[in-house]
Protein backbone atom coordinates (compact mmCIF):
# COMPACT_ATOMS: atom_id res chain seq x y z
CA UNK A 1 0.00 0.00 0.00
CA UNK A 2 2.85 2.37 0.86
CA UNK A 3 4.50 1.55 -2.45
CA UNK A 4 1.27 2.41 -4.28
CA UNK A 5 1.00 5.76 -2.47
CA UNK A 6 4.65 6.49 -3.17
CA UNK A 7 4.48 6.01 -6.93
CA UNK A 8 1.04 7.63 -7.16
CA UNK A 9 2.35 10.82 -5.60
CA UNK A 10 5.60 10.73 -7.58
CA UNK A 11 4.12 10.27 -11.04
CA UNK A 12 0.93 12.15 -10.24
CA UNK A 13 2.83 15.34 -9.40
CA UNK A 14 4.86 15.14 -12.60
CA UNK A 15 1.78 14.64 -14.75
CA UNK A 16 -0.11 17.42 -12.95
CA UNK A 17 2.72 19.86 -13.64
CA UNK A 18 2.62 18.96 -17.33
CA UNK A 19 -1.17 19.27 -17.35
CA UNK A 20 -0.90 22.71 -15.73
CA UNK A 21 1.49 23.79 -18.47
CA UNK A 22 -1.01 22.59 -21.05
CA UNK A 23 -3.77 24.64 -19.39
CA UNK A 24 -1.68 27.80 -19.59
CA UNK A 25 -0.96 27.08 -23.25
CA UNK A 26 -4.64 26.55 -24.04
CA UNK A 27 -5.55 29.71 -22.15
CA UNK A 28 -3.14 31.72 -24.33
CA UNK A 29 -4.66 30.23 -27.48
CA UNK A 30 -1.87 27.73 -28.33
CA UNK A 31 -2.49 24.02 -28.84
CA UNK A 32 0.70 22.54 -27.39
CA UNK A 33 0.64 18.86 -28.35
CA UNK A 34 4.42 18.64 -27.78
CA UNK A 35 4.15 18.58 -23.97
CA UNK A 36 5.05 14.91 -23.85
CA UNK A 37 8.19 15.45 -25.95
CA UNK A 38 9.23 18.47 -23.86
CA UNK A 39 8.79 16.40 -20.71
CA UNK A 40 10.93 13.55 -22.15
CA UNK A 41 13.77 15.89 -23.18
CA UNK A 42 13.71 17.58 -19.78
CA UNK A 43 13.80 14.22 -18.02
CA UNK A 44 16.73 12.98 -20.12
CA UNK A 45 18.67 16.19 -19.45
CA UNK A 46 18.04 15.93 -15.73
CA UNK A 47 19.06 12.27 -15.49
CA UNK A 48 22.15 12.90 -17.63
CA UNK A 49 23.19 15.79 -15.38
CA UNK A 50 22.67 13.62 -12.30
CA UNK A 51 24.80 10.86 -13.83
CA UNK A 52 27.72 13.13 -14.75
CA UNK A 53 27.90 15.02 -11.44
CA UNK A 54 30.48 13.88 -8.85
CA UNK A 55 29.20 11.51 -6.16
CA UNK A 56 30.61 13.64 -3.31
CA UNK A 57 28.82 16.84 -4.36
CA UNK A 58 26.42 18.48 -1.93
CA UNK A 59 22.86 17.05 -2.28
CA UNK A 60 21.45 20.58 -2.46
CA UNK A 61 23.67 21.48 -5.44
CA UNK A 62 22.84 18.17 -7.10
CA UNK A 63 19.11 18.85 -6.88
CA UNK A 64 19.49 22.48 -7.98
CA UNK A 65 21.68 21.76 -11.01
CA UNK A 66 19.54 18.83 -12.09
CA UNK A 67 16.33 20.90 -12.01
CA UNK A 68 17.96 23.79 -13.86
CA UNK A 69 19.33 21.48 -16.55
CA UNK A 70 15.94 19.80 -17.06
CA UNK A 71 14.11 23.13 -17.24
CA UNK A 72 16.63 24.64 -19.67
CA UNK A 73 16.52 21.60 -21.98
CA UNK A 74 12.70 21.65 -22.03
CA UNK A 75 12.64 25.37 -22.83
CA UNK A 76 15.13 24.99 -25.69
CA UNK A 77 13.20 22.05 -27.15
CA UNK A 78 9.90 23.94 -26.96
CA UNK A 79 11.43 26.65 -29.16
CA UNK A 80 11.28 24.20 -32.05
CA UNK A 81 7.48 24.21 -31.88
CA UNK A 82 7.46 28.00 -31.68
CA UNK A 83 9.76 28.28 -34.73
CA UNK A 84 7.68 25.81 -36.76
CA UNK A 85 4.33 27.42 -35.86
CA UNK A 86 5.28 31.11 -36.08
CA UNK A 87 8.06 31.34 -38.63
CA UNK A 88 7.19 28.39 -40.87
CA UNK A 89 3.39 28.72 -40.36
CA UNK A 90 3.17 24.97 -39.70
CA UNK A 91 0.14 23.34 -38.16
CA UNK A 92 0.50 23.22 -34.37
CA UNK A 93 -1.03 19.76 -34.03
CA UNK A 94 1.21 18.16 -36.67
CA UNK A 95 4.30 19.95 -35.38
CA UNK A 96 3.60 18.88 -31.78
CA UNK A 97 3.12 15.25 -32.79
CA UNK A 98 6.39 15.28 -34.74
CA UNK A 99 8.28 16.70 -31.75
CA UNK A 100 6.86 13.96 -29.49
CA UNK A 101 8.19 11.26 -31.84
CA UNK A 102 11.53 13.05 -32.19
CA UNK A 103 11.96 13.43 -28.40
CA UNK A 104 11.58 9.68 -27.82
CA UNK A 105 14.23 8.91 -30.46
CA UNK A 106 16.62 11.52 -29.05
CA UNK A 107 16.22 10.12 -25.54
CA UNK A 108 17.07 6.57 -26.69
CA UNK A 109 20.15 7.72 -28.62
CA UNK A 110 21.49 9.83 -25.72
CA UNK A 111 20.85 7.07 -23.19
CA UNK A 112 22.72 4.48 -25.31
CA UNK A 113 25.62 6.84 -25.89
CA UNK A 114 26.21 7.60 -22.19
CA UNK A 115 25.32 4.15 -20.87
CA UNK A 116 28.25 1.95 -19.88
CA UNK A 117 26.41 -1.22 -20.88
CA UNK A 118 25.33 0.14 -24.25
CA UNK A 119 21.63 -0.18 -23.41
CA UNK A 120 19.10 2.64 -23.31
CA UNK A 121 19.44 2.88 -19.53
CA UNK A 122 21.32 5.38 -17.38
CA UNK A 123 22.41 4.38 -13.88
CA UNK A 124 22.38 7.05 -11.20
CA UNK A 125 21.86 7.49 -7.49
CA UNK A 126 18.66 9.36 -6.55
CA UNK A 127 19.35 9.60 -2.82
CA UNK A 128 19.61 13.43 -2.87
CA UNK A 129 15.99 13.55 -4.04
CA UNK A 130 14.55 11.23 -1.38
CA UNK A 131 13.30 11.76 2.17
CA UNK A 132 11.38 9.52 4.53
CA UNK A 133 8.19 9.95 6.54
CA UNK A 134 8.16 6.91 8.78
CA UNK A 135 8.32 3.93 6.49
CA UNK A 136 7.20 5.97 3.48
CA UNK A 137 10.05 7.14 1.24
CA UNK A 138 9.16 10.07 -1.01
CA UNK A 139 10.86 12.30 -3.52
CA UNK A 140 11.37 15.97 -2.77
CA UNK A 141 9.40 16.72 -5.91
CA UNK A 142 6.21 15.64 -4.15
CA UNK A 143 6.01 18.54 -1.64
CA UNK A 144 7.72 20.84 -4.12
CA UNK A 145 5.17 20.01 -6.77
CA UNK A 146 2.24 20.43 -4.38
CA UNK A 147 3.45 23.85 -3.22
CA UNK A 148 4.15 24.90 -6.79
CA UNK A 149 0.71 23.81 -7.94
CA UNK A 150 -0.96 25.76 -5.14
CA UNK A 151 1.05 28.91 -5.90
CA UNK A 152 0.41 28.66 -9.61
CA UNK A 153 -3.30 28.10 -9.02
CA UNK A 154 -3.71 31.24 -6.93
CA UNK A 155 -1.52 33.23 -9.32
CA UNK A 156 -3.64 32.29 -12.31
CA UNK A 157 -7.13 33.36 -13.35
CA UNK A 158 -8.35 29.86 -12.56
CA UNK A 159 -8.59 30.80 -8.89
CA UNK A 160 -10.75 33.88 -9.56
CA UNK A 161 -14.52 34.10 -9.50
CA UNK A 162 -15.96 33.24 -12.89
CA UNK A 163 -19.55 34.43 -12.54
CA UNK A 164 -21.58 36.42 -10.02
CA UNK A 165 -25.36 36.31 -9.79
CA UNK A 166 -27.45 38.41 -7.42
CA UNK A 167 -31.14 37.61 -6.96
CA UNK A 168 -33.98 39.15 -4.96
CA UNK A 169 -32.53 42.66 -4.62
CA UNK A 170 -34.70 45.68 -5.35
CA UNK A 171 -33.29 48.56 -3.30
CA UNK A 172 -29.62 47.64 -3.53
CA UNK A 173 -28.02 47.27 -6.96
CA UNK A 174 -25.97 44.23 -7.94
CA UNK A 175 -22.78 46.26 -7.60
CA UNK A 176 -23.72 47.38 -4.08
CA UNK A 177 -24.50 43.82 -3.01
CA UNK A 178 -21.16 42.55 -4.35
CA UNK A 179 -19.32 45.43 -2.71
CA UNK A 180 -21.00 44.74 0.64
CA UNK A 181 -20.15 41.04 0.31
CA UNK A 182 -16.54 41.87 -0.53
CA UNK A 183 -16.52 39.82 -3.71
CA UNK A 184 -15.79 40.59 -7.35
CA UNK A 185 -14.37 39.04 -10.46
CA UNK A 186 -10.83 39.62 -9.15
CA UNK A 187 -11.57 37.83 -5.88
CA UNK A 188 -9.81 34.53 -5.23
CA UNK A 189 -12.66 32.06 -5.11
CA UNK A 190 -11.34 29.85 -2.28
CA UNK A 191 -10.23 32.78 -0.12
CA UNK A 192 -13.76 34.17 0.33
CA UNK A 193 -15.93 31.59 2.13
CA UNK A 194 -19.71 31.78 1.86
CA UNK A 195 -20.29 32.44 5.58
CA UNK A 196 -18.06 35.53 5.48
CA UNK A 197 -20.10 36.99 2.63
CA UNK A 198 -23.37 36.20 4.42
CA UNK A 199 -22.21 37.87 7.65
CA UNK A 200 -21.08 40.94 5.73
CA UNK A 201 -24.38 41.26 3.87
CA UNK A 202 -26.49 40.82 7.00
CA UNK A 203 -25.00 44.07 8.24
CA UNK A 204 -26.99 45.94 5.58
CA UNK A 205 -29.83 48.00 7.04
CA UNK A 206 -32.37 46.70 4.49
CA UNK A 207 -31.21 43.07 4.31
CA UNK A 208 -33.72 40.70 5.92
CA UNK A 209 -31.99 37.45 5.00
CA UNK A 210 -29.25 36.27 2.63
CA UNK A 211 -27.97 32.98 1.27
CA UNK A 212 -24.71 32.50 -0.65
CA UNK A 213 -24.18 29.46 -2.86
CA UNK A 214 -20.78 28.55 -4.30
CA UNK A 215 -20.20 25.92 -6.98
CA UNK A 216 -17.00 24.04 -7.70
CA UNK A 217 -16.40 25.81 -11.03
CA UNK A 218 -16.08 29.31 -9.52
CA UNK A 219 -19.71 30.47 -9.74
CA UNK A 220 -21.22 32.45 -6.85
CA UNK A 221 -24.95 32.95 -6.41
CA UNK A 222 -26.20 35.48 -3.84
CA UNK A 223 -29.88 35.29 -2.86
CA UNK A 224 -31.05 38.40 -1.02
CA UNK A 225 -34.31 39.00 0.82
CA UNK A 226 -34.83 42.70 1.47
CA UNK A 227 -37.23 44.32 3.89
CA UNK A 228 -40.60 45.29 2.42
CA UNK A 229 -40.25 49.03 1.75
CA UNK A 230 -43.41 51.13 1.37
CA UNK A 231 -41.91 54.53 0.63
CA UNK A 232 -39.71 57.27 1.98
CA UNK A 233 -40.10 60.39 4.11
CA UNK A 234 -38.13 63.61 4.28
CA UNK A 235 -37.38 64.53 7.87
CA UNK A 236 -35.05 67.42 8.71
CA UNK A 237 -32.94 67.09 5.56
CA UNK A 238 -32.72 63.31 6.06
CA UNK A 239 -34.31 60.61 3.94
CA UNK A 240 -36.06 57.89 5.90
CA UNK A 241 -37.50 54.65 4.53
CA UNK A 242 -40.73 53.25 5.94
CA UNK A 243 -40.98 49.46 6.01
CA UNK A 244 -44.14 47.41 6.30
CA UNK A 245 -42.98 46.31 9.75
CA UNK A 246 -43.27 49.93 10.89
CA UNK A 247 -39.50 50.33 11.10
CA UNK A 248 -38.08 53.63 9.88
CA UNK A 249 -34.54 53.48 8.47
CA UNK A 250 -32.45 56.60 7.91
CA UNK A 251 -30.47 56.32 4.69
CA UNK A 252 -26.78 57.02 4.26
CA UNK A 253 -25.57 59.37 1.56
CA UNK A 254 -24.54 56.54 -0.77
CA UNK A 255 -28.01 54.97 -0.50
CA UNK A 256 -30.11 58.04 -1.32
CA UNK A 257 -29.93 57.44 -5.07
CA UNK A 258 -32.07 54.28 -4.75
CA UNK A 259 -35.16 56.03 -3.36
CA UNK A 260 -36.27 57.21 -6.81
CA UNK A 261 -38.02 53.87 -7.26
CA UNK A 262 -40.22 54.34 -4.19
CA UNK A 263 -43.17 56.66 -3.45
CA UNK A 264 -42.92 59.76 -1.31
CA UNK A 265 -45.04 59.71 1.85
CA UNK A 266 -45.96 63.31 2.51
CA UNK A 267 -48.07 64.92 5.23
CA UNK A 268 -48.75 61.92 7.49
CA UNK A 269 -48.46 61.86 11.26
CA UNK A 270 -46.53 59.11 13.06
CA UNK A 271 -49.79 57.41 14.01
CA UNK A 272 -51.00 57.45 10.42
CA UNK A 273 -47.66 56.06 9.20
CA UNK A 274 -48.00 53.14 11.61
CA UNK A 275 -51.49 52.44 10.29
CA UNK A 276 -50.29 52.57 6.67
CA UNK A 277 -47.37 50.26 7.46
CA UNK A 278 -49.70 47.77 9.13
CA UNK A 279 -52.09 47.88 6.15
CA UNK A 280 -49.29 47.18 3.66
CA UNK A 281 -47.84 44.47 5.88
CA UNK A 282 -51.12 42.54 5.82
CA UNK A 283 -51.07 42.45 2.00
CA UNK A 284 -47.29 42.25 1.49
CA UNK A 285 -47.60 39.09 -0.60
CA UNK A 286 -50.24 40.58 -2.92
CA UNK A 287 -48.78 44.09 -3.11
CA UNK A 288 -45.09 43.49 -3.72
CA UNK A 289 -42.19 45.71 -4.65
CA UNK A 290 -43.15 45.86 -8.33
CA UNK A 291 -46.54 47.43 -7.54
CA UNK A 292 -45.11 49.83 -4.97
CA UNK A 293 -42.51 51.05 -7.46
CA UNK A 294 -45.37 52.14 -9.75
CA UNK A 295 -46.54 54.65 -7.13
CA UNK A 296 -45.15 58.18 -7.24
CA UNK A 297 -46.61 59.71 -4.07
CA UNK A 298 -48.99 58.89 -1.22
CA UNK A 299 -50.82 61.80 0.42
CA UNK A 300 -53.45 62.08 3.16
CA UNK A 301 -57.00 62.71 1.93
CA UNK A 302 -59.21 63.26 4.95
CA UNK A 303 -62.96 63.45 4.42
CA UNK A 304 -65.87 64.05 6.74
CA UNK A 305 -66.88 60.38 6.70
CA UNK A 306 -63.40 58.77 6.86
CA UNK A 307 -60.31 60.28 8.44
CA UNK A 308 -58.15 57.39 7.21
CA UNK A 309 -58.42 58.17 3.52
CA UNK A 310 -55.36 58.58 1.33
CA UNK A 311 -54.57 59.74 -2.18
CA UNK A 312 -52.22 57.55 -4.23
CA UNK A 313 -50.64 59.20 -7.26
CA UNK A 314 -49.35 56.68 -9.78
CA UNK A 315 -46.34 57.22 -12.05
CA UNK A 316 -48.55 56.80 -15.13
CA UNK A 317 -50.60 59.88 -14.18
CA UNK A 318 -53.61 58.13 -12.64
CA UNK A 319 -54.87 58.74 -9.11
CA UNK A 320 -56.38 56.33 -6.61
CA UNK A 321 -58.46 57.22 -3.55
CA UNK A 322 -59.16 54.84 -0.73
CA UNK A 323 -58.81 54.05 2.94
CA UNK A 324 -55.83 52.33 4.54
CA UNK A 325 -57.56 48.96 4.54
CA UNK A 326 -58.09 49.11 0.76
CA UNK A 327 -54.41 48.96 -0.29
CA UNK A 328 -54.84 45.30 -1.18
CA UNK A 329 -56.85 46.39 -4.22
CA UNK A 330 -53.66 47.69 -5.82
CA UNK A 331 -53.13 44.18 -7.17
CA UNK A 332 -56.10 44.60 -9.54
CA UNK A 333 -55.08 48.10 -10.63
CA UNK A 334 -53.51 46.96 -13.89
CA UNK A 335 -56.53 44.82 -14.79
CA UNK A 336 -58.88 47.75 -14.16
CA UNK A 337 -56.65 50.09 -16.13
CA UNK A 338 -56.63 47.85 -19.20
CA UNK A 339 -60.42 48.11 -19.43
CA UNK A 340 -60.22 51.89 -19.74
CA UNK A 341 -58.75 54.08 -22.44
CA UNK A 342 -56.52 57.06 -21.90
CA UNK A 343 -54.62 58.32 -18.88
CA UNK A 344 -55.30 60.66 -15.97
CA UNK A 345 -58.02 58.38 -14.66
CA UNK A 346 -59.20 58.41 -11.05
CA UNK A 347 -60.24 55.29 -9.15
CA UNK A 348 -61.95 54.73 -5.86
CA UNK A 349 -60.82 51.68 -3.90
CA UNK A 350 -63.70 50.34 -1.82
CA UNK A 351 -62.05 48.28 0.89
CA UNK A 352 -65.34 47.18 2.42
CA UNK A 353 -66.68 45.65 -0.80
CA UNK A 354 -63.23 44.85 -2.24
CA UNK A 355 -63.98 46.64 -5.49
CA UNK A 356 -62.35 49.34 -7.59
CA UNK A 357 -64.41 51.75 -9.65
CA UNK A 358 -63.72 54.69 -11.90
CA UNK A 359 -64.76 58.07 -10.50
CA UNK A 360 -64.78 61.68 -11.60
CA UNK A 361 -61.44 63.28 -10.85
CA UNK A 362 -62.98 66.76 -10.72
CA UNK A 363 -65.40 65.68 -8.00
CA UNK A 364 -62.64 64.54 -5.67
CA UNK A 365 -60.34 67.40 -6.58
CA UNK A 366 -63.09 69.98 -6.04
CA UNK A 367 -64.02 68.47 -2.71
CA UNK A 368 -60.37 68.54 -1.78
CA UNK A 369 -60.11 72.20 -2.75
CA UNK A 370 -63.31 73.02 -0.85
CA UNK A 371 -61.93 71.29 2.21
CA UNK A 372 -58.71 73.30 1.96
CA UNK A 373 -60.78 76.47 1.54
CA UNK A 374 -62.89 75.61 4.56
CA UNK A 375 -59.75 74.94 6.56
CA UNK A 376 -58.36 78.31 5.56
CA UNK A 377 -61.63 80.03 6.49
CA UNK A 378 -61.70 78.24 9.81
CA UNK A 379 -58.12 79.26 10.50
CA UNK A 380 -58.96 82.84 9.53
CA UNK A 381 -62.00 82.85 11.85
CA UNK A 382 -59.88 81.44 14.64
CA UNK A 383 -57.28 84.13 14.07
CA UNK A 384 -60.01 86.82 13.98
CA UNK A 385 -61.56 85.52 17.19
CA UNK A 386 -58.15 85.52 18.83
CA UNK A 387 -57.50 89.09 17.73
CA UNK A 388 -60.94 90.19 18.94
CA UNK A 389 -60.32 88.56 22.29
CA UNK A 390 -56.96 90.30 22.54
CA UNK A 391 -58.60 93.66 21.67
CA UNK A 392 -61.35 93.16 24.27
CA UNK A 393 -58.78 92.21 26.83
CA UNK A 394 -56.77 95.33 26.02
CA UNK A 395 -59.90 97.55 26.28
CA UNK A 396 -60.89 96.06 29.59
CA UNK A 397 -57.35 96.60 30.83
CA UNK A 398 -57.45 100.27 29.83
CA UNK A 399 -60.83 100.76 31.54
CA UNK A 400 -59.54 99.22 34.73
CA UNK A 401 -56.48 101.47 34.62
CA UNK A 402 -58.65 104.59 34.21
CA UNK A 403 -60.92 103.56 37.07
CA UNK A 404 -57.94 103.03 39.32
CA UNK A 405 -56.51 106.44 38.42
CA UNK A 406 -59.88 108.18 39.09
CA UNK A 407 -60.28 106.45 42.42
CA UNK A 408 -56.75 107.40 43.38
CA UNK A 409 -57.45 111.08 42.48
CA UNK A 410 -60.62 111.19 44.60
CA UNK A 411 -58.77 109.78 47.59
CA UNK A 412 -56.07 112.43 47.18
CA UNK A 413 -58.66 115.22 47.04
Amino acid sequence: MLLLIKYTLLYGIVLMLVALGGMFSEHSGIINIALEGIMVIGGVAGVLTLTLLPADMSPFLVVLLTILAAALAGMVYSLLLAFASINLKADQTIGGTALNLLATAIAVVIAKYFSESGSAKLNYSNKPFLFSIGKLELSIFVPLGIVLLILLYFASDLSKVRSLRVEGNRFYSDEQICEMAGVGYDTRYLLRPAFLMENALKGGSLIEDVQVEKSWNGDIRIKVEEKHVIGYLVQEDAYVLLCSSGEQITLQEDEIGSIVNYPLLNGFSDEQLDSIAQAFDEVSEEVGAELIERISEILPYETSFNQNMMKIVMRDGNTLYGSYDSVGLLQIYQAALEQLEGKNVCFYMDGENQAMSKISCSEFESSDEEKKKQDKETDAKDEGSAEEKDANAADSGENETKQEEESAGEQTA
